[in-house]
């Protein structure tokens, strides 16, 4: 007979097995429906419903880097794989992203693949109106309405400058995220009659910029590794949303947890969270989103960038 932990443990795996095929559906077939029933939408609301999806989609993309929602790579490569919102090459998203989780120095450029900050050397590189963008892009306002393009720039940046130095790789990648991204395009044209400019302005823009917005204070500087990692713990709407990322600092502490189960673990030990990072913390998105005209222009540059 199976004693308690066993069947508990057994109904969690369970529990959390529905959930995500739950996510997995849910979110294609929304993204389907959006497609197909668009052009009869006020694009507002298409709009918002689409930059939703493309943004759930990409949360999708981030558990599945973690090993959900099957026990097999390769699987959980091709549920994530199609490129909803055509940037990141799912493959490299996924190389990227574990280093971000294993560097030694969280937020540091030359550590950490997601941090956003510029070297000196770079910096005092740049004139006057690419470092305008830049530090606009470091605000919550430059971050949504500019924030898409700077990261695709500097994404595909960085991807020429590794071709150009010998990974030849990337181009076998990319060449099948491009042909995967007319996939894309092809069924939005073809099932929803929608033109490519409306998918662009209604699913994949409002898609990344929903996505900047999670990631906008994910991270801050700190001497101490727990305290650079956020609890933003939001609504039920940004927690299925982001599925849990929003509990950065539980994530960053145990990144193969089940995001199922990321906002439980963090209310029973509160306390000891936010002592621990320091108390890095929003209540909701909304107090981030009263910075949205308090930001003010700053250079990006790490806080521990010799002056």
């Amino acid at each position: 007979m199976r004693n308690l932990v066993g069947l508990k443990q057994s109904q969690t795996i369970q529990t959390s097995a529905i959930k995500d095929w739950l996510a997995v559906t849910g979110t294609y077939a929304a993204w389907v429906l959006l497609v197909a029933y668009g052009e009869q939408m006020p694009i507002l609301l298409l709009f918002i419903a689409g930059g939703y999806v493309t943004c759930l989609h990409g949360s999708l993309q981030h558990v599945a880097v973690h090993g959900s929602p099957t026990k097999y790579r390769w699987l959980n490569t091709w549920i994530a794989y199609p490129p909803l919102a055509l940037y990141y090459p799912y493959p490299i998203y996924r190389e990227s992203h574990l280093v971000h989780h294993y560097c030694e120095g969280l937020t540091k450029f030359e550590f950490d693949p997601e941090s956003l900050y510029i070297p000196r050397e770079h910096w005092s590189k740049l004139n006057f109106f690419s470092r305008f963008i830049y530090r606009f892009h470091f605000t919550l306002l430059g971050r949504l309405l500019i924030g898409p393009f700077v990261t695709y720039y500097q994404l595909l940046k960085g991807e020429w400058l590794q071709i150009y130095s010998g990974d030849r790789k990337r181009i076998g990648i990319w060449l099948l995220h491009m042909l995967a991204c007319i996939g894309v395009l092809y069924f939005v044209s073809l099932v929803g009659s929608m033109p490519v400019w409306k998918y662009l302005l209604c699913f994949v823009y409002p898609g990344i910029s929903l996505t900047l917005f999670r990631s906008y204070t994910e991270h801050r500087w700190s001497p101490l590794d727990d305290e650079r990692s956020i609890i933003v713990e939001g609504s039920a709407i940004t927690k299925l949303l982001y599925l849990n990322n929003n509990f950065h600092w539980v994530h960053h502490d145990d990144p193969e947890m089940h995001w199922s189960l990321v906002s439980k673990v963090f209310l029973e030990h509160r306390d000891e969270v936010l002592r621990k990072n320091g108390n890095f913390y929003y209540k909701n998105y909304n107090q981030i989103l009263r910075r949205l005209w308090k930001d003010r222009l700053i250079d990006p540059l790490h806080p521990t960038e010799p002056v």
